[in-house]
């Protein structure tokens, strides 16, 4: 299952997550915003329709970050992130308890769904190396 999810930036380095809803494997998690790649849609696409749906806004989807492959026990997660660093409209929660707007230094504050950790991983690397972002 192909995945598109969005780190939202606030400024640099600030990123947002949201709290999964009470229901489901990981609930009670925090996750990057996003969802399931439908057929003939690209991630690009996919992670708009997504932020769009879940969060009431229009995003400018950015720089690819990375993939996580995560194995539940029904199916491959394949979980692409983007960098989002402009959007119109406000953040409405529609599809989660809660977000947070953390730096990079703080995201190994939360709880975060398995799936999404190697990314969590990713950005504080990229914040180390000097040739980051």
């Amino acid at each position: 299952m192909e995945v598109a999810a969005g780190i939202l930036q606030r400024g640099k380095p600030i990123e947002t997550l949201t709290l999964r809803k009470s229901h489901g494997s990981t609930a009670g998690t925090w996750e990057f915003p996003g969802g399931k790649q439908e057929p003939d849609e690209s991630l690009r696409e996919c992670l708009f329709r997504e932020l769009n749906e879940e969060l009431g806004i229009n995003a400018s989807i950015g720089d690819y970050v990375g993939v996580s492959e995560y194995l539940t026990s029904s199916a491959l997660i394949r979980l692409h992130a983007y960098l989002v660093p402009q959007w119109s409209g406000e953040i409405v929660l529609k599809d989660h308890d809660a977000s947070l707007w953390l730096s990079v230094g703080q995201l190994l504050s939360v709880d975060w769904s398995p799936a999404d950790v190697p990314l969590v991983e990713q950005l504080i690397d990229l914040q180390q190396d000097p040739a980051g972002r």
